[in-house]
């Protein structure tokens, strides 16, 4: 074996250990939670259309009586009537809340205070904990009728209060 090929894997038996050990310490650090992205990304709501969240607080009061509180603005520029308000979960599946009545006639600009009872959230979500949930609203321009009704998709990521 000549000292060029010696050297070579000399270098990468050295490296490689290393580099294993980095990954041993990343997946140690992450095991115990400091790494936790839930920790460190912040609170959040976001809607994809005409909508600005201004604040938003999910309440754990124990069994079936949880809270889930919403202030909206109607950034749309067009008056709106909402027909439902939908609450999922991150994967999909339709939280059980008490119902949140429809608005007639939302005004350009005007904020809402909406406000779900009796929510049933997962067992996982306790105070102190991140919970990611999707929000849809069904509206429709108010001058234009039922007829035309969309759908607006928002996001919130919010610790438990």
């Amino acid at each position: 074996m000549n000292k060029k090929s010696q050297a070579a894997l000399e270098f990468l038996t050295t490296y490689a250990w290393a580099f294993i050990a980095i990954l041993i310490t990343i997946a140690a650090i992450t095991y115990f939670g400091v790494l936790n992205p839930q920790k460190i990304f912040p609170d959040r709501c976001t809607f994809n259309v005409g909508f600005g969240c201004d604040a938003f607080v999910i309440v754990d009061d124990g069994a079936d009586t949880d809270k889930f509180n919403l202030r909206l603005k109607n950034q749309l520029g067009e008056v709106i009537d909402v027909t439902a308000f939908t609450l999922k979960e991150e994967d999909g599946t339709t939280l059980s809340c008490g119902a949140q009545a429809p608005i007639t006639s939302w005004n350009i600009g005007e904020i809402k205070d909406l406000a779900w009872t009796d929510c049933t959230f997962p067992s996982s979500v306790v105070s102190g904990t991140k919970y990611k949930m999707q929000v849809e609203i069904d509206f429709f321009n108010s001058n234009a009728g039922s007829t035309y009704t969309r759908t607006a998709a928002g996001e919130v990521f919010s610790t438990v209060q």
